[in-house]
């Protein structure tokens, strides 16, 4: 599938993004279409999405567009309508590059950076499945790696793209409150004048609203606390400590960052979790995880999923 006579070859990307479900699904499609356009690719968006995934796809020069029958297609999404699943079914190939997806009798590839075990047993017999977990930095082009010290901490808050979970007030108390703590910045929906959090917290907390240039917001940090989505791969692509934090029964979608030693991952009930804390007050600990983190991300790997996208487009 190689252009003839310099005419681009269009391919569909269905998006889900919002925020209900985040705007990681976007991020990471944004990535990989800007890189294949290098192959001559022409992406067209096909977005479901509320206002803000809208508003955020034109700052980003996506083309916004509709499926022909017979184009291929790279699916973004967790969940796809009735009727986005009948026009999948007349994309040739249809591959998914998110690790959830409702409807995988769809596929014909995918793509991901680990394989739920849900997922892996309703795949038909002749999808083909690659795994590999540098598809984690597909967004994490142009993010330097830092040398980072950990005698004051300095601690980025982002769980979301989308609405905040209810336990980020929470989490943002017990982080702030540590001793260890000089200062902690969160991006969030919908951003509140700090608070005094209590009597004995001494870190200055600062809050702003969603950026689509978070690591200038986050720039002086050596802590990152996300939640499932691509800025935690994006912090670890930068050897960047990182913590996730979320419901016990997302803590896989990461699990293999964890099994490196460049990630803790941790569950949204600190009163009976200590582990959160034990990590912020570590310094040995925080300072293995930026090891780990450094030796992960070899050169290259942000561009790996998008590389494979363009080889199965052009077989």
């Amino acid at each position: 599938m190689r252009p003839r006579g310099g005419r681009a070859i269009k391919c569909s990307f269905l998006v889900e993004a919002g925020l209900s479900v985040g705007m990681g699904h976007l991020f990471r499609s944004a990535s990989v279409a800007q890189a294949i356009r290098r192959y001559g690719i022409e992406p067209v968006f096909l977005l479901r999405g509320d206002a803000r995934a809208i508003e955020l796809a034109k700052s980003l020069g996506l083309t916004m567009g509709s499926h022909e029958h017979g184009r291929p297609m790279v699916i973004d999404a967790t969940t796809v309508s009735p009727e986005d699943a009948e026009l999948a079914m007349t994309a040739d190939p249809r591959v998914l590059i998110s690790p959830v997806f409702d409807r995988p009798d769809l596929l014909s590839h995918v793509l991901v950076r680990s394989v739920p075990v849900l997922l892996r047993k309703s795949l038909g017999p002749t999808v083909e499945v690659i795994e590999r977990p540098e598809y984690a930095f597909a967004t994490a082009h142009g993010l330097v790696r830092r040398d980072l010290r950990f005698n004051a901490l300095r601690v980025g808050i982002c769980l979301s793209g989308g609405n905040d979970p209810p336990y980020l007030d929470r989490l943002i108390r017990v982080v702030s409150c540590l001793p260890t703590v000089a200062e902690t910045r969160v991006i969030r929906h919908d951003p509140v004048e700090p608070q005094s959090l209590d009597a004995r917290c001494r870190a200055d907390v600062r809050e702003r609203g969603f950026t689509t240039s978070p690591w200038s917001y986050f720039s002086r940090i050596n802590l990152f606390v996300g939640g499932h989505g691509v800025m935690v791969a994006e912090a670890i692509a930068q050897g960047i400590p990182t913590i996730s934090v979320g419901p016990p029964e997302c803590t896989g979608k990461n699990e293999f960052l964890a099994e490196t030693g460049a990630l803790v991952a941790v569950d949204d009930d600190f009163a009976t979790n200590p582990t959160l804390v034990e990590v912020l007050s570590d310094p040995k600990q925080l300072q293995a995880l930026h090891t780990a983190a450094r030796i992960l991300v070899a050169g290259g790997a942000t561009g790996t999923l998008a590389e494979d996208v363009y080889r199965i487009l052009a077989h």
